[in-house]
């Protein structure tokens, strides 16, 4: 059944749940509706690392939770947060994907 709560952190590239921007297999890991889980392959980088190779909850299973917690610290990823409200694509800002399907989301930020 749905979770009770999933805590998520967000990447100052806007990534979220192993949801890297423009990674292969990131179409999948945005779908509503199908299987739970998803394999995604990011392009490494800073904030990858060289482990690029991930396996993900989907949109779907996430956005079902009852509640749903985006924990962030800094600066730069609230400046990254105030860019993933913005109009764009969840390509480009994966962590707009589960912004938009659930606007209740909980937000804590930190400096």
């Amino acid at each position: 059944g749905p979770f009770d709560v999933v805590l998520l952190g967000m990447g100052e590239d806007g990534h979220t749940a192993s949801w890297f921007p423009h990674a292969e297999g990131l179409g999948a890991a945005l779908n509503e509706s199908g299987p739970r889980l998803a394999a995604v392959t990011a392009t490494q980088s800073r904030v990858t690392g060289e482990h690029v190779a991930r396996m993900t909850m989907t949109l779907g299973a996430i956005a079902r939770a009852r509640l749903i917690c985006l924990l962030i610290a800094g600066e730069a990823k609230r400046a990254a947060f105030e860019k993933a409200l913005a109009d764009g694509s969840a390509e480009e800002m994966p962590v707009r994907a589960i912004l938009r399907k659930r606007p209740d989301i909980w937000v804590c930020w930190t400096p």
